[in-house]
């Protein structure tokens, strides 16, 4: 059985090491804590879903929404999960507008 890969946009290392251990062997959390490094993995990875923290801050970490914008480019994008935590509604939104098949409120 071959792994199902998952792109992980979001710093949070401790986050990325929970989330891999629920996910078991039969997927690959590849993390990446900026925008811009989440987009570059998009060109050379076959990713099958990506995880995109809305709350990253776009001056050091790039807009979020230019992700989805990124991935909806491609011939054949992977599913894109949002999350954020409550206040940021509007990014859940913009985010589902702009492709994000869910969205999911913090604490996940």
């Amino acid at each position: 059985m071959s792994q199902k890969h998952i792109l992980l946009v979001d710093p949070d290392q401790a986050f990325a090491q929970v989330l891999q251990k629920v996910l078991g062997e039969s997927y690959l959390l590849h993390q990446v804590g900026a925008v811009s490094h989440g987009i570059a993995h998009l060109h050379t990875d076959e990713s099958h879903l990506v995880l995109l923290n809305l709350d990253l801050e776009a001056k050091t970490a790039g807009d979020p929404l230019s992700l989805l914008q990124e991935a909806s480019e491609r011939l054949e994008f992977p599913a894109v999960i949002a999350y954020a935590w409550d206040s940021h509604r509007e990014k859940a939104v913009q985010a589902l507008q702009h492709g994000a098949v869910d969205f999911l409120p913090q604490p996940l």
